[in-house]
């Protein structure tokens, strides 16, 4: 059974000069609300920090958010010398208000408006190591270099310091495994849309449906990569696998996104890794299959700073041992620089050519005409030409 622990939860409420308010949590500078109170803005954080930290076994982050004990305020006097041309500004000091607190190891203070942290062992020196830190804001933002940058830190008529309390369930690991099960079970419906097709959608091209078939059933790796220019067909090849899949006896659900939703609904503030994770689990569980629209983008999303592995690089040791199956498409060209960026990744897939039909395109076509005709209700009639109209 899940243990609740409250903890205190502190935040500040900033009041404009101009009038109006705005809040931040003291652990979490980087967060601003509006129009709410604190206990409001305590609620909002302890559910994100049970989602987000918690419910995922971080049970360690609580160390840094539970603070404790007797806070004081007190305020310094921040000097600055005029530019050297004496021109963009003058010689002009700032009065900044901070909090802080007693620990056993020295004094640990707080500057909200900046969102400043600092520490110090000695306790006298505790302003002089807040006036450092504030000028060193100051240049790491170079809020010298504009007017506007400085006068953001002077908005405010009033710092007060607000207190509350949040609760948070610990879970048992049994609880936590169950729960991990349930949000991976989520993400598939919300990164993918499950493929329903009713009618045909495919028209010509058998032998290269067979090969797509064969690969499915095969014992090895049922991965594929349909290769071949735009609108040549690829992604009608895969509709129309979702639509025959029951009676060529393919259990497997098709399932169909593209790189940019993923790395839209899987990202959050952690990054998406672990979601892709979940995903690929899910996957594995399941059975499905996933079909990517453009197996080029998977190489251009995921990136970041302190990152440099992207989506596609991610699912390759699950590609390798045939955890998951995939599907997805490119061009020729694009199948060129894949190889290019990770040689050896299209060795994972069967690759499967496709170009557009050169014999029987008048049977072919006129399938297409009377497939969508039957669809739309309509009959078509065999017209003969007239040779008396001239």
């Amino acid at each position: 059974m899940a243990h609740v622990l409250t903890i205190p939860f502190y935040g500040f409420k900033l009041k404009y000069a101009s009038g109006g308010n705005i809040f931040t949590p003291m652990m979490h500078h980087e967060l601003v609300f509006s129009d709410t109170n604190i206990s409001q803005m305590a609620s909002y954080f302890g559910k994100a920090f049970q989602t987000k930290v918690i419910d995922k076994g971080e049970y360690n982050a609580i160390i840094n958010q539970f603070v404790e004990g007797e806070f004081f305020h007190g305020e310094v006097e921040v000097p600055f010398k005029a530019s050297k041309d004496r021109i963009s500004y003058p010689d002009f000091e700032l009065d900044f208000k901070y909090f802080f607190k007693k620990t056993d190891k020295g004094i640990w203070a707080v500057v909200p408006v900046l969102g400043v942290e600092v520490f110090s062992e000695i306790p006298e020196e505790i302003e002089k190591t807040i006036i450092e830190a504030i000028r060193l804001e100051f240049i790491r933002k170079k809020r010298l270099n504009n007017v506007q940058s400085i006068v953001e830190t002077i908005w405010y008529e009033s710092v007060e310091l607000l207190q509350a309390e949040t609760n948070l369930n610990f879970h048992t690991l049994s609880e936590l495994n169950k729960l991990h099960e349930t949000q991976a079970k989520e993400i598939l419906p919300v990164v993918a849309q499950s493929l329903e097709v009713n009618r045909r959608t495919l028209f010509g091209m058998e032998s290269e449906f067979d090969q797509l078939v064969r690969a499915l059933k095969g014992q090895f790796s049922k991965n594929v990569l349909l290769v071949g220019r735009s609108g040549v067909g690829k992604t009608t090849m895969v509709w129309e696998l979702a639509k025959q899949r029951k009676s060529l006896h393919i259990s497997a659900e098709v399932w169909e996104t593209t790189a940019s939703t993923m790395i839209k609904e899987l990202t959050t503030d952690v990054g998406w890794q672990e979601n892709l994770a979940y995903l690929c689990k899910d996957l594995t569980k399941r059975g499905d299959i996933l079909y990517v629209r453009n197996l080029m983008e998977l190489f251009e999303v995921g990136q970041y700073e302190g990152n440099e592995v992207s989506m596609a690089e991610y699912l390759r040791p699950y590609l390798v041992k045939g955890a998951i199956t995939l599907i997805s498409e490119c061009s020729e060209e694009e199948l060129a620089k894949i190889d290019l960026k990770s040689p050896n990744y299209s060795s994972f897939f069967n690759v499967i050519r496709i170009e557009e039909p050169k014999n029987d395109l008048e049977k072919i076509i006129l399938e297409k005409v009377n497939n969508i005709a039957k669809s739309s209700r309509l009959r078509i009639e065999d017209g003969k030409r007239d040779d008396s109209i001239k």
